[in-house]
């Protein structure tokens, strides 16, 4: 579960290359806005649902949607946050550190990766493999 919620948590990250060059140039905190609202409305959640499902003020999930918190969310707020969407801590201070960009989705894919055991492993280095071999 945790692993879908994080590659849908992150569909604001996976843009098409034009996009992605926008989302490079974000401030961090809209990096983070993106995220929180594509989950926010994949999971139907309001303002208060959120803040409720992650332990947090309902004035600070409304800034941190917005984007108008401050460069960086606490470090107990992203803890919070990750939570209540699934995703590790890592996987959403990536998304902050470089702005929704590539960066944020190698993250997540390692760190789904690193969660895998070694069969699972062999099968994703194998479907890379026939992946590449297509292009």
């Amino acid at each position: 579960m945790t692993g879908e919620r994080d590659a849908v948590g992150l569909e604001a990250v996976r843009a098409r290359p034009a996009a992605r060059v926008e989302a490079q140039q974000m401030q961090p905190t809209a990096a983070l806005a993106q995220v929180i609202s594509a989950y926010m409305q994949r999971e139907h959640l309001t303002l208060q649902m959120m803040a409720r499902r992650a332990d947090l003020s309902l004035a600070t999930v409304a800034a941190l949607r917005s984007g108008t918190r401050g460069k960086r969310p606490h470090p107990d707020t992203l803890k919070k946050l990750a939570a209540a969407m699934g995703m590790s801590v890592s996987v959403l201070a990536g998304v902050i550190e470089d702005g929704a960009g590539d960066r944020a989705r190698e993250h997540e894919l390692l760190e789904q990766f690193r969660s895998l055991d070694n069969d699972g492993k062999v099968k994703v280095e194998r479907y890379v493999h026939r992946l590449h071999a297509r292009s």
